[in-house]
């Protein structure tokens, strides 16, 4: 099929999906993301390169022309240190990644992350979003998550067609917000029981408001990983959009694009802010 079509495989991809345990609430109620319609038109998969050349994936979102909002752990580590600039400034965002088709391909201009908060927002060499659209950003008080709203979570889970197909959760509800200090975070974070696994992190947790669908949370982390002992308290984390909807929208009023430097600072005891000097350059595939 042409770029912009629908996938004819979408059944084949529905009739075999990987399952874990490790993530998944109860049934694994994940299907294959339409990578065509919103909001699933959105995303795309951010790959890492490693020193034995494999990929690490995460997920990344478009929030502005050539913004992609993803979680800091994929690009700095527990720390709060950048990952080797060599391995983030290498890393590429895939629009519509399905099945090793995408539409096109982008390196990372510069980015700002906190670690302690868990979120990232990178700028891309190119404007897929002029093309594509992008979601919008909603910070939403404690009490909307206490209510248990629906949401949706797409992202490209390892144990859901191997970080090949986006898995989309819809109709999975938050479950408040708690405080959590320790490997690298410090804030609060949104429980939720969206189906999820590694490859997800990044993952927006969305929600529609008058056809405008709008990231109210970033996926980053879950309970029975990093709480084994609490196993039977199964609940799946993510940073409210509360702690970088201004960032979105100040790196989406600015008019200067280009980077004279590489390089890190540390802009406040917490935040980060890199620049990585880049052609303009980038393949263009059609998807399949």
């Amino acid at each position: 099929a042409a770029a912009g079509s629908f996938p004819t495989d979408l059944g084949a991809a529905l009739s075999d999906p990987v399952v874990s345990e490790r993530d998944v609430i109860g049934k694994d109620d994940r299907v294959p993301y339409d990578p065509d319609q919103a909001p699933g038109r959105y995303f795309g998969q951010l790959v890492r390169p490693e020193w034995d050349w494999k990929a690490s994936v995460c997920t990344g979102v478009l929030v502005g022309p050539d913004l992609v909002s993803t979680a800091a752990h994929c690009v700095l580590d527990e720390e709060g240190k950048l990952l080797p600039m060599v391995h983030v400034s290498e890393m590429v965002f895939k629009p519509q990644y399905f099945k090793g088709a995408h539409t096109g391909s982008s390196r990372l201009l510069s980015m700002t992350a906190n670690r302690k908060e868990d979120w990232a927002i990178l700028r891309l060499q190119h404007s897929f979003g002029l093309r594509l659209g992008f979601a919008a950003v909603r910070t939403e008080p404690d009490s909307f998550f206490e209510g248990r709203p629906n949401v949706t979570l797409i992202g490209f889970s390892e144990d859901f067609k191997h970080s090949e197909i986006a898995g989309a959760h819809h109709d999975c509800h938050t479950h408040g917000v708690k405080y959590h200090r320790g490997q690298g975070w410090d804030a609060d974070f949104v429980l939720h029981d969206c189906d999820m696994n590694a490859g997800s992190s990044g993952g927006a947790l969305m929600q529609e408001f008058n056809g405008t669908w709008y990231v109210v949370a970033t996926n980053v982390f879950d309970v029975i990983r990093h709480y084994p002992e609490n196993s039977s308290v199964v609940r799946n984390w993510a940073t409210p959009a509360r702690y970088f909807e201004e960032t979105v929208k100040r790196m989406n009023a600015g008019l200067n694009r280009s980077t004279s430097m590489t390089g890190c600072n540390q802009t406040s005891p917490d935040v980060m802010v890199c620049a990585f000097l880049r052609s303009e350059s980038s393949e263009a595939v059609n998807r399949v």
